[in-house]
């Protein structure tokens, strides 16, 4: 076997016998890493022509591959690539693949049992890399399958080899190691933390807080947060650190701890003047607390400390900030104990002297605090519980309080909730993060990208960061990676900043139900609904489920769009359908919600046109919507608020394994479409009605069908185009028998005949409708269709009459 050696840990090379061998194509290159990264291994003919071509695979895809296999062998030697059932197999050792023998050091270091062979291990795996992985290859199925995963080993290695290292005394060369990582890196805090470390470690405490204010500047202008809490505890212990050795011991200093501002700040005009505005009322009086509420990601830090340091010159005694890591990745919520014990501190009290008890920090807290004008922000809180004992007790002070839910309880001077951002200051947020002219010159694509975000400030910093750290990708790439809703969260992540991780947080304080009704609701496909179709989603009764939209509107899971009526955020939604994961608990669910809507269309039918009921078909009302129509407006204004779902969930149904519902919904609402003129959205349902039918084989269903979509084309003025269709309905009807439809396409034929001034056609058909509605017993249609025969006739005479009087 040729001595063959395969380097894929920065620009793809092949060595044999030692010399390099020159592979110009792209495409072989990108053959060689697709089996180079299984070696031994057979590697499938479909995932090696996702890699060699994507999705642009030539016509005759496997010849094609089979010559660049060839051209593959002559390179290597025949005996290196095996065919096997169905692919190719690279018949080398894995230790003649850098990749395996990184790997393969790895799995041996965490075996090893003494500190100096496992960072001897290490060293020789990290020493394998000579850059970024495959380089040089530009396939896209081989770049997002490996090169992340292969990156966070490789750093993940560096930073337990400095962590062994530490621990027994050796710093060696790792500040200038994690300083070179950390240019291509610079929003991964694990290396920071390493650095931070590194540096104190070497008595190099003063350098060691410059890196933390650098780590938080990079995080604050590339992602708008803070350091997590492992790094704020890191620089908590630097500062105490530095306290105890070169100063004395101060009892009263005032103290500046805001967060640095964010760079991309952006929009928000309105929210930060009411927040300015309301510093200014009674604050001579008392304590001034403004409280921010909204969703996850949507700024309410962010507009805090833009508040805060608009603010801070007017509260000379101090300025503290405190996360109460209500939603923070990996901690619990900090304890009122706990926060005390920081914001004490941070006011002067030493921490000898401070009381255990909650009821003695908070008396402490308070005088303290009394007779000072200082600024308070405690971020990221719980609920007003958390946040009560940490008000000051004396007039004078500012608090700025943000959380996800909204502050209800508190003696709040202004609540404000935040919403998205309105589209110009979106665009302007997104081109500002990217930081070049890619997105002057693809403003559509900028808009795209934006509106897939929702609209949210996190989203759009981390899908703008992406980009930014993507030269090689234009916009229009970007919002196609974030098309597809089922992967658009994974999208939507930095090295320490993850969407899905973000609104994990609020899913977890909520209670069981109300988590379970919250998955549920993704499975409704349209984007508004009310509790009666939550209720019908989670199979309960709808006063429990109003509860739980409350519960989940407080948190900002949920937005109330109008009185009763709900819908959630694009993102939100995806992140609740990835919860739904219970293929049989969604199919439950959208069965109940078909029913639901059935029964409650019907019965609002049933109380605007109470003498067609015999036409609709029967409907039980399900236990849990308990759902009535008091009279006709009420009736009617549900069925106009409900139309878009009634519409949205019928031609999903079609898609499903319920395509009898589309008919039956079509039965129910024609008359409400076409007494409301809602012409384009009947013509969509009722041509999917039609094509369902005929999918079924559904004869009844096609003469229903037809005959609506006839009626439809008399009131839109296609009246030959509607002919056709009732003459196609009306022999459908005769042929199975329908004698309902075979009444309703005569009539329908007989108005349509009217309007083209073929008035002995439509006396033809308005007398059959009448003799066809007499034989069926139908009073109601034959009262329609003797008001039709006689409008016929009189429009006869008046046409036949009209001659004789020139």
């Amino acid at each position: 076997m040729a001595d063959v050696e395969i380097r894929l840990l920065g620009p793809v090379e092949v060595r044999i016998g030692g010399q390099v061998v020159a592979l110009p194509s792209e495409r072989r290159r990108s053959l060689l890493c697709a089996l180079a990264l299984a070696p031994g291994r057979p590697v499938s003919v479909d995932a090696l022509t996702e890699a060699v071509w994507g999705v642009q695979t030539p016509a005759r895809v496997r010849g094609s591959l089979q010559t660049h296999v060839m051209r593959l062998r002559q390179v290597l030697g025949a005996e290196v690539i095996t065919t096997t059932g169905n692919g190719y197999r690279l018949d080398v050792e894995p230790d003649r693949v850098d990749v395996s023998r990184f790997l393969g050091l790895l799995d041996r270091s965490a075996a090893a049992r003494d500190a100096a062979s496992k960072v001897a291990l290490l060293t020789t795996a990290i020493d394998l890399w000579r850059g970024d992985p495959l380089d040089g290859v530009s396939s896209a199925a081989l770049r997002e399958s490996h090169l992340h995963q292969l990156t966070e080993r490789y750093l993940g290695a560096v930073e337990r080899r400095i962590d062994i290292e530490l621990a027994e005394g050796v710093i060696g060369d790792a500040v200038r190691e994690l300083r070179d990582l950390l240019s291509r890196h610079p929003l991964r805090e694990p290396l920071w933390e390493r650095l931070i470390r590194v540096l104190a470690s070497s008595g190099r405490g003063a350098e060691a807080l410059l890196a933390y204010a650098e780590c938080r500047q990079s995080l604050a202008d590339e992602l708008g947060v803070e350091p997590g809490a492992g790094m704020r505890a890191l620089h908590a212990e630097l500062l105490a650190t530095d306290q105890q050795a070169s100063r004395p011991r101060r009892t009263n200093p005032p103290r500046q701890e805001l967060p640095g501002d964010v760079s991309h700040f952006t929009g928000r005009a309105d929210e930060l003047r009411q927040v300015l505005d309301a510093a200014t009322v009674d604050a001579a009086s008392t304590v001034v607390i403004s409280a921010i509420d909204g969703m996850a990601g949507v700024g309410k830090t962010t507009l805090a400390i833009r508040a805060a340091r608009e603010l801070a010159g007017s509260y000379p005694d101090g300025q503290l900030w405190v996360d109460l890591d209500a939603h923070t990745p990996g901690q619990t919520p900090l304890s009122p104990v706990a926060a005390l014990g920081r914001l004490l501190r941070a006011a002067g009290v030493p921490g000898d002297q401070l009381p255990d008890g909650l009821d003695e920090r908070v008396g402490l807290w308070r005088s303290t605090t009394a007779g000072r004008k200082m600024l308070l922000v405690l971020d990221n809180a719980l609920d007003s519980d958390q946040v009560r004992p940490l008000l000051p007790g004396a007039s004078g002070c500012l608090v700025l309080v943000t959380s996800r839910r909204r502050m209800l309880e508190l003696d709040c001077s202004q609540v404000l909730s935040l919403d998205v951002l309105p589209d110009d200051d979106a665009v302007a947020l997104f081109t500002r993060v990217v930081g070049d002219g890619r997105p002057a010159v693809e403003q559509a694509a900028v808009r795209k990208v934006i509106r897939l975000c929702g609209y949210l400030p996190l989203a759009i910093r981390l899908a703008a960061a992406r980009l930014r750290h993507r030269p090689g990708w234009t916009v229009a790439h970007l919002a196609e990676r974030l098309v597809d809703h089922s992967h658009r969260l994974s999208e939507l992540r930095s090295d320490n900043r993850d969407l899905t991780a973000v609104l994990e947080l609020s899913n977890l304080h909520l209670d069981d139900d109300t988590r379970r009704t919250f998955r549920l609701l993704s499975v409704h496909p349209g984007t508004e609904f009310d509790a009666h179709a939550a209720a019908a989603l989670a199979g309960i009764a709808p006063r429990s489920a109003d509860d739980h939209l409350q519960r989940l509107v407080d948190v900002h899971l949920v937005r109330e769009s109008g009185q009763g009526r709900y819908r959630m955020h694009d993102l939100i939604r995806a992140y609740a359908r990835q919860l739904a994961v219970d293929g049989e608990e969604q199919r439950s669910a959208l069965g109940r919600l078909i029913a639901y809507h059935e029964t409650a269309a019907a019965m609002a039918m049933d109380v605007l046109m109470p003498e067609e009921r015999h036409r609709r078909p029967t409907v039980t009302q399900p236990a849990e919507s308990a759902l009535t129509f008091p009279d006709h407006c009420a009736a009617s204004a549900w069925l106009e608020a409900e139309r878009p779902n009634l519409l949205t969930v019928a031609l999903s149904a079609a898609d499903s394994d319920r395509p009898d519902h589309t008919a039956r919904m079509t039965a129910i609402v024609w008359r409400h479409l076409s007494l409301a003129s809602r012409n384009d959205e009947a013509a969509v349902l009722y041509s999917r009605a039609l094509d369902v039918a005929r999918e079924r084989c559904d004869d009844t269903g096609q003469v229903q069908a037809l005959t609506c979509l006839a009626e439809l084309s008399w009131r839109t003025g296609k009246f030959r185009e509607g002919v056709d269709l009732g003459t196609r309905a009306l022999d459908l009807a005769r042929v199975v028998g329908d004698r309902g439809g075979e009444c309703t396409a005569l009539n329908s034929l007989a108005v349509l005949h009217q309007h083209l001034s073929e008035f002995d056609a439509a006396m033809t058909h308005a007398r059959a409708a009448i003799a066809a509605a007499r034989r069926n017993g139908d009073l109601l249609a034959l009262r329609r269709r003797r008001r039709t025969s006689g409008r016929s006739r009189f429009l006869r005479r008046t046409t036949r009459a009209r001659p004789s009087c020139r």
